[in-house]
């Protein structure tokens, strides 16, 4: 499982007595306070919460006595248990999500965060990867143009079979191009070489948008003039582009690698 430093297990081990902590997520748009309720014989506290609709991902953060200033999240490359500060965008993420999953039960130890897919009653889905804290991990992607219950854009796979080897991310304008967000397999087989992520808009009306390989900024994927795929290199400025429609909060970005350029 995920480890923690010692100052953060004394921190937490002290503070479950006075402290209330509670999960907010991308189920609900990170509205909503769900309480993580103590375990009366261990350290643990545990939440159960809706998912949106399979496949996808989730998203969420544990914040002490509703506090945004006290957030905890995963350390680089999804490791660890940081925190508690304000730090914005570092999040768990579960996916993918199992194609009967409609609930997840969160749980928060000393050092480590883990989850289990539910069904719509409530018992555990046997076929799906039990969650750790960690992170999955693609082959490839990138985009075109469209738009969705987050806009939603479709695109085709950039060099051929065996040049390219990823991870591959999307990074962006909604966020003024900070975070590198993972494209994760969209299909349930491991021949579908589909893969997509989704992002938070914040009230963008248009956004731009690369794909990057391996978080190198030297190895960038990018439009051409006629829309085809181009790189990857350094290429900067040549973005795609997406008009995000009013009340639509998110953008799905959807990649198929065996697809001709």
């Amino acid at each position: 499982g995920c480890q923690a430093s010692h100052a953060l297990l004394s921190h937490m081990a002290r503070g479950y007595a006075s402290a209330s902590f509670y999960l907010v997520g991308s189920w609900d748009d990170w509205k909503e306070f769900t309480h993580l309720v103590p375990s009366r014989n261990s350290s643990d506290c545990c939440a159960r919460v809706s998912v949106r609709q399979p496949p996808g991902l989730e998203e969420f953060q544990i914040v002490q006595d509703q506090d945004w200033k006290k957030r905890y999240f995963p350390g680089p490359g999804g490791s660890g248990v940081k925190g508690p500060e304000d730090k914005h965008g570092q999040n768990w993420r579960v996916t993918p999500l199992p194609a009967d999953c409609r609930q997840l039960d969160i749980v928060f130890s000393v050092g480590s965060v883990s989850w289990k897919f539910l069904d719509g009653a409530g018992a555990e889905l046997s076929g799906g990867p039990a969650g750790k804290a960690a992170q999955a991990k693609p082959k490839q992607t990138s985009s075109s143009q469209k738009a969705s219950e987050g806009s939603r854009v479709n695109g085709s796979g950039p060099e051929s079979p065996g040049k390219a080897k990823g991870p591959f991310f999307l990074v962006g304008s909604w966020d003024d191009w900070k975070s590198f967000n993972q494209l994760l397999p969209a299909g349930t087989s491991r021949v579908d070489a589909t893969f997509r992520t989704r992002v938070r808009t914040n009230g963008r009306s248009f956004v731009e948008f690369q794909v990057i390989e391996s978080r190198d900024w030297s190895r960038r994927y990018y439009p051409s003039l006629d829309g085809s795929i181009l790189g990857p290199d350094g290429k900067h400025g040549n973005n795609w582009k997406a008009i995000i429609p009013p009340s639509h909060k998110w953008l799905e970005v959807v990649w198929n690698s065996q697809e001709p350029r």
